[in-house]
């Protein structure tokens, strides 16, 4: 008797089952042969043949199932199944389609149907067969999920949530309680977020997506450490997406790891070696780990194989600009920006090397687009308002200062704090500005045990990149030469380029030890410091240019202290001491200060009694100057001088016939400028001449040619100031109420000429035209700076002694266990 097709069938089908492939494809062969146009066997043949990987045969099959029978649902069903599977979307969207309105209460034909029209970019239509699943089967999580996809790519979030909720609710669906966790950060709350991934997590620790949405959310939170955890606990877990990858090597990166970081980027690039993220995220660390030549390596391979981005250009950038190769940098960003006209970044570090190239005008377009493309992008505002003072360009102060004070008092991301310490003479907003500079920075807590000093000997490490023909290096040079060598052992760390000039010469002689670690990363610099014992690392660079702070907070030494280069607070709690004077930072103004002050009994500024004064050659004429005029001068970098500096020294003009002003000529922009502002102000541009940069020793002798020195406020002259004094040149200041606003008044102090420091712009203004007007009086002053290199100021050997002291105290406190707290020097006898 021969069997029906029907039970030749459920023998197939139970082989089928069973896993027996072959078994039952033989079976579905033979109903076939006796049985041709039973659509039922041509269906599970095709699913047969597609479990065996022979897709093309069980397309066709699947093909003739529903042609000898348009209306069987499961061969539909099945069709659309491997349509979907093969990438033929539109095709299983068809037979998705076919079967709902044969089968319309179905709902797994629902979900298939709506899953296949959002893959197509049909969500509308996906909604609605997913909301059609959902009310057929109100308790199936998996279906509400799918719902919450759809909903969430429609732009409707909120019910999206709703979905997901009741999915991870309901029946704890994990698939649910990431995409909830996931929706939730992405609407910014991400305290929610946080408690429904952590509870994922914790009913799911073998889940590795979950620990991945974890980790995100916490970055998100800014808890660096912790979802670096939770990402490493997502790759043990097996997750292998470019992302994970990603953002663990970014995180460790953030909490200073980035050694731990480069083998984590390793092992994704060897499963995803095409990932441009992926080679930028290397790129960026070898930048952090100071390996500028692997970066441009790295970024070659990826132009080789046409992986070339906007991050990858900007990373390449960056380390052609580390190596001195500017020209290179430049072209590099031109490339990035014809790219990508929109990478902020870009233009924000274009702007930047031109503006150390000293092309202000060229930086200034550059930070202008960059703020046209977003006005809150971290330290923009300011930057860009101190580019335009370069260029004495006060518009945009006029424009933006009232929304550069609103967002540091609101404490925002609006300036780098040397931008802060120019443009404003608030304390409080200088703090606040050093404080957001430094919130990106993870304070590390590397041992830096204080070991006892060998032979009785205090070693001391002083940090720049400026030991070269620099305004520090004229300072500083004399101090190092003079420390006492049976107490102190001096060492020099230089991150800077090696200019080969006369002062590095001096410098590399007078330092018991000098370490050239600018090819070291941070983190390397503080330990080669630990190792070497040092017990008080000084900081000549603060937040200034070329500045790495982060050298200090992976401890360099027990003690670590801001010196010189940085007028201000650092707003590190890693800087223990800030050195300073009385009259620089009074008492009531410590609680402004991240660190402890230290008050030398004079200024705070040490100098070199060497320096030398060229032997005078030029006239007044040969300078521009007019020989019998009243001439005010200014050597001060143009951007310090402000409108409202500008406007009393216009007042002073106006008061005092026959007088000028002699500016330092930084750039011809400003000097156009300076004009045209001396002009609107109703005085002769003839009246304003400029200097241009000479030689140090030429540059102290032309001082003789002046009268009389006019301060600028809120940032004064510093070195500028002692170079005058030095020269003989008496120096007119208006003391502000911050430390770069009362530079000026100190080393006045410190010459013995207070009456020079004014108060307010009144006084300021009638003690300049008073002097012009009372020769007697100036002539006087003059006399008492013949006897300056008597002045504390230019006692180099009484100022060694007291820092001396200071570092002593300094030593002992850590020595005795005792926290850094604020110290004064006495005055020497």
């Amino acid at each position: 008797m021969v069997e029906s097709a029907e039970a030749l069938m459920d023998h197939a089908v139970a082989h089928h089952q069973n896993g027996d492939l072959g078994a039952a494809l033989s079976a579905y062969n033979g109903i076939l042969a006796a049985h041709p146009d039973f659509h039922p066997a041509f269906n599970m043949k095709g699913v047969c043949l597609y479990q065996m990987g022979n897709t093309a045969d069980a397309l066709q099959c699947l093909r003739m199932s529903v042609a000898l029978q348009p209306g069987y649902v499961a061969g539909l069903c099945n069709l659309g199944n491997v349509l979907s599977d093969c990438g033929d979307i539109a095709g299983a969207v068809g037979a998705f389609s076919k079967a709902a309105v044969l089968d319309p209460d179905s709902a797994a034909i629902q979900t298939n149907l709506g899953l296949s029209l959002l893959e197509t970019g049909q969500t509308p239509e996906a909604v609605r067969a997913l909301e059609r699943a959902v009310q057929l089967e109100p308790d199936n999580a998996q279906a509400k999920n799918n719902l919450g996809n759809a909903l969430k790519q429609q732009g409707h979030g909120t019910q999206a949530l709703a979905m997901y909720r009741s999915a991870w609710e309901s029946q704890g669906l994990v698939d649910a309680g990431i995409n909830l966790s996931t929706t939730l950060k992405e609407q910014g709350l991400l305290d929610d977020a946080h408690a429904i991934a952590a509870q994922v997590c914790q009913l799911h620790p073998g889940h590795a997506t979950a620990w991945k949405a974890l980790g995100l959310v916490q970055q998100e939170r800014g808890q660096a450490a912790q979802a670096a955890a939770a990402l490493g606990k997502a790759l043990e877990l097996g997750d292998r997406a470019v992302e994970t990858y990603y953002w663990m090597a970014i995180l460790l990166s953030e909490v200073q790891e980035p050694e731990r970081a480069l083998p984590v980027i390793d092992a994704g690039l060897a499963l995803h070696a095409h990932s441009s993220d992926l080679i930028s995220a290397k790129m960026a660390l070898l930048l952090k780990l100071a390996r500028n030549r692997e970066v441009l390596e790295l970024g070659a391979h990826a132009h080789a194989n046409g992986l070339t981005n906007a991050h990858i250009l900007q990373n390449t950038a960056s380390a052609l600009s580390n190596l001195g190769r500017v020209d290179e940098a430049i072209a590099c960003y031109e490339q990035l920006l014809t790219l990508d006209p929109g990478f902020i970044k870009g233009w924000h570090s274009l702007g930047a090397i031109y503006s150390v190239r000293m092309h202000y005008e060229q930086a200034l377009e550059c930070f202008k687009k960059a703020y046209a493309l977003d006005p809150d992008y971290p330290f923009l505002l300011g930057t860009m308002l101190l580019t335009g003072t370069y260029l004495c360009d006060w518009g945009l102060i006029d424009r933006y200062l009232g929304t550069f004070k609103a967002d540091l008092e609101a404490g925002k991301e609006t300036a780098p704090p040397f931008a802060t310490l120019a443009l404003l003479d608030d304390p409080a907003l200088q703090a606040r500005s050093a404080a957001a500079w430094v919130t990106d920075v993870v304070p590390l807590t590397n041992p830096a045990t204080l070991k006892p000093a060998e032979n009785g000997k205090i070693k001391i490490g002083y940090f720049s990149a400026d030991y070269h023909n620099h305004a520090t290096a004229y300072l500083l040079a004399e101090l190092i030469e003079l420390h006492d060598r049976s107490q102190f052992e001096i060492i020099g760390f230089s991150f800077g380029k090696d200019h080969q000039d006369g002062m590095r010469q001096r410098l590399v002689r007078a330092f018991d030890a000098f370490i050239d670690v600018r090819e070291m990363s941070e983190k390397q610099i503080a330990a080669r410091a630990r190792e070497m014992g040092i017990h008080i690392a000084v900081d000549l660079k603060g937040h200034t240019g070329e500045s790495r702070p982060k050298i200090f907070m992976h401890r360099a030494a027990p003690v670590q202290v801001n010196y010189l280069g940085h007028p201000g607070t650092m707003g590190l709690d890693c800087m223990d001491y800030i050195i300073a004077d009385g009259v620089i930072c009074p008492p009531d103004q410590r609680a402004h200060y991240a660190e402890k002050v230290v008050t030398l009994p004079h200024s705070y500024q040490v100098n070199d009694s060497q320096r030398a004064i060229a032997s005078m050659a030029c006239t007044r004429a040969q300078a521009g100057l007019p020989d019998q005029a009243f001439v005010y001068c200014c050597f001060n970098n143009n951007f310090k001088i402000l409108p409202e500096t500008f406007d009393a020294w216009m007042h002073i003009l106006r008061a005092v016939d026959n007088s000028v002003l002699w500016l330092l000529e930084d750039n011809d922009t400003a000097a156009r400028n300076l004009k045209a502002a001396a002009a609107q102000r109703g005085i002769d541009p003839q009246r304003l001449i400029f200097a241009r940069r000479a030689p140090l020793a030429e540059h102290l002798a032309r001082h003789t040619l002046a009268d009389l020195f006019l301060d600028t406020l809120p940032c004064n002259a510093h070195t500028t100031t002692s170079d005058a004094l030095w020269a003989g040149l008496p120096v007119l200041t208006l003391a502000g109420r911050s430390f770069p606003a009362r530079v000026a008044a100190s080393l006045l102090h410190a010459v013995n000429l207070p009456e020079l420091v004014t108060h307010n712009r009144a006084d300021y203004e009638h003690l300049a035209i008073a002097l012009a007007r009372n020769p007697d009086h100036l002539a006087a002053l003059k006399a008492s700076l013949g006897k300056v290199k008597t002045t504390p100021l230019f006692d180099v050997p009484s100022f060694t002694r007291g820092i001396e002291n200071a570092y002593r105290q300094m030593f002992d406190r850590a020595a005795g266990g005792l926290p850094p707290d604020h110290l004064c020097v006495p005055s020497q006898a």
